[in-house]
């Protein structure tokens, strides 16, 4: 496998394995940060029904293949979303699957609560997309259910659930959601329990394939290789613009300086760096790998100093650092607005 390269912005670092090879599975890289992190603690990628459970810091800390859950069933079901998350003051694992919600704790040794969500219906629908939203977890069903969960007394309980249109895939940040249909978008501002409508945003068939929001920023990676960067809530279309020659697969934003990931189909990772002169993305740095596109990418530290990604179908992750003491100014770009605190994501 060779590996081609337009400039030196960044340079592989080194390589971590995997207990077995990654899934294809959109944004397959997990990694936990903390608010004042300065490396991330650990990772996960997962493999069909497991998961791989990688610390970064702690070497003392075993690697891990977990399945999603035991007896008979182990390892039964494909992992659809995973994410660590911070619920009051707990930090979970929480893995959505075609079985349904696991909770784990937050080095993955036991399972704290799952829910398979058939007693809300009568029978099984899928989880498609979750985000905390101050102490609660909202997580979206493919029946246009919202589910929420909270932490109390050391254990995670269901708490209620809301009834929106069908949907297929959520996430939120801060107080309000959004929900991505085929043919509309929409925003919502949860207030007392309850969804209060924002903004919709109709496109007939929107085929995205990647969402995800920083701040009050929402970016959406499509089918085509394009990418919109939307204004959350309100939803308004603050640029659209074609990065890559196949779907988008993963993206990771720095709010601190600025850079945008994005790994691809077309075996392209790229980093990009906004334009607002010209509202446009330009790309600063890309690889190429020959033979699988990359599934995930995050940066692993706040001043984007390093960044790792995963294969589909490889047994390792790659790291990249940054090879030059250039820092971008941020300063001018206000239509991109900093965030004082980085979630557990």
């Amino acid at each position: 496998m060779s590996e081609k390269k337009n400039d030196e912005l960044y340079k592989y670092n080194h390589t971590v394995g995997l207990v077995t090879n990654a899934s294809y599975l959109t944004q397959n890289l997990a990694l936990l940060n903390t608010e004042d992190y300065f490396k991330a603690d650990c990772l996960a990628v997962a493999h069909e029904g497991h998961i791989n459970y990688i610390p970064l810091v702690n070497t003392l800390r075993r690697c891990k293949y977990v399945p999603i859950c035991g007896g008979c069933d182990r390892g039964k079901g494909i992992i659809k979303w995973m994410r660590w998350v911070k619920i009051n003051n707990d930090t979970y694992f929480v893995c959505l699957s075609t079985i349904g919600i696991q909770f784990y704790d937050i080095e993955l040794t036991d399972v704290q609560f799952e829910f398979d969500f058939k007693e809300l219906n009568g029978r099984l629908s899928l989880p498609l997309g979750a985000c905390v939203l101050g102490d609660t977890l909202f997580v979206g069903t493919a029946m246009g259910m919202i589910v929420m969960f909270k932490s109390m007394d050391d254990c995670v309980k269901m708490t209620n659930h809301l009834q929106v249109s069908p949907f297929l895939y959520l996430e939120g940040a801060n107080d309000c959601l959004v929900t991505v249909g085929r043919e509309e978008m929409k925003s919502y501002k949860v207030e007392d329990g309850e969804l209060n409508p924002v903004a919709v945003l109709k496109e007939s068939l929107l085929l995205y394939s990647v969402l995800k929001i920083f701040d009050d920023n929402l970016f959406i990676g499509h089918h085509t290789g394009e990418l919109s960067l939307m204004s959350f809530p309100n939803l308004n279309v603050i640029i659209k613009q074609k990065m890559h020659d196949g779907e988008i697969l993963a993206i990771d934003y720095s709010s601190n300086k600025q850079i945008l990931l994005t790994a691809a189909e077309d075996l392209f990772f790229r980093a990009w760096k906004v334009n607002e002169s010209q509202r446009t993305w330009d790309c600063i740095y890309e690889v190429k790998n020959e033979d699988r596109p990359y599934c995930g990418i995050g940066f692993t530290n706040r001043n984007c100093t390093e960044f790792c990604c995963v294969k589909s179908n490889s047994l390792i992750v790659d790291f990249y650092i940054e090879t030059t003491e250039e820092t971008f100014d941020s300063s001018d770009d206000d239509f991109i607005t900093d965030i004082d605190t980085v979630p557990l994501c």
